[in-house]
Formats: structure tokens, sequence, C-alpha cells
């Protein structure tokens, strides 16, 4: 289980760990549970750390944990909203190849909404698996006309229609998190 995957089960493992050395005396095991979430090994995003927070009802136990979330909880609400206009989508590929440069540069131009790519089939397999795997708003399709067949990418409005409800979602957790 990845940490962002349920936040109810790891809530539940925090709140265990953090009454259990309270109950030693071992504040040094709390301090060592937030640095292992707040750890860049942990891949845990700020709604994720956030909806954790939330479901636990002695936050205290957490201070390090409740603090940082806090401080990125604003500094990220504190970024202007996403102008109409901007469709960049910022993704780490984590692969060097040409294929994946080339799909990195079209996800992160801020005006370019579509992409029209002649590529050989297992090219087109390579970046269909990309998109597939960090689940973009991106549609792609395989265009079966001329040789080679054209990879046709289109960023979708759930680009901007995701950022909204999260946007909303970090605010609601912001009050959450302060109340």
């Amino acid at each position: 289980m990845a940490f962002g995957e349920d936040h109810a089960a790891l809530a539940d493992v925090v709140r265990r760990s953090g009454a259990v050395a309270r109950a030693l005396g071992a504040p040094a095991s709390v301090k060592n549970l937030c640095a292992l979430l707040l750890g860049p090994k942990a891949d845990l995003s700020l709604e994720a750390r956030a909806s954790l927070l939330a479901e636990l009802e002695d936050r205290t136990v957490l201070k390090p944990l409740l603090q940082a979330t806090l401080r990125d909880l604003k500094a990220e609400l504190a970024q202007p909203e996403r102008a109409p206009d901007d469709w960049a989508i910022d993704v780490a590929l984590r692969c060097a190849c040409q294929l994946c440069k080339t799909l990195g540069r079209f996800l992160s131009d801020a005006k370019v909404q579509a992409l029209d790519w002649p590529l050989e089939s297992s090219s087109r397999m390579h970046v269909h698996q990309k998109l597939d795997a960090f689940i973009l708003p991106v549609t792609h399709e395989t265009l079966r006309r001329g040789r080679p067949y054209t990879l046709q990418l289109r960023k979708t409005s759930k680009l901007h229609s995701a950022e909204k409800a999260r946007r909303q979602r970090l605010k609601e957790f912001l009050e959450t998190l302060q109340g």
C-alpha cells in the first residue's frame, strides 16, 4: 500500500503509534514517525498528509507533522489559481529517452493543448504506458491512417476542474486542521 492510498488505515497506524509512544514516554518515537511521514522517501502528498491529520482526534501527538502540513497548505493556497489558458502539466516522467523528453515538453507547455505525433508502434506504446501510469488529464488515441500511425494527444478540461476541486479540498483541510 502506498502512503496516499488509504488515509484511514494510515491514520489508524499513526494514532496507535502515537498512543504507544505517549504511554511509553517516548517522544523520540513520535518525532521519528513525523520525520518518516515528512521524509523524501515517504511519497506522501500534501493532500494525503492533510487527510491523515484530519482523521486524527488528537493531532498534538504529531505536532511537527501538523505544523509542516499547515505551513504547506497555506503556501499552496497562497499561489495564484491556474489561469484558464494555462495548460501546463507538471510531472516527472522518470525516463530520459527522447520520446519522454518530447512528451515532457508537450506536457509542460502552458500554451499547447494538442500534439499529433507520428510514431512507430513500440514508441506509441511507450508513450501510452507513460500517460496511463501517471493518470494525466490527457487523451491519447492512435489515428490509424498513413505510416507511421499518428498518436494524437489532447490535454482535457479535467486539468482545470481537478485543480479547482483540489484547491477546495485543501481549503477544507486547512479549516479543519486550524479549528
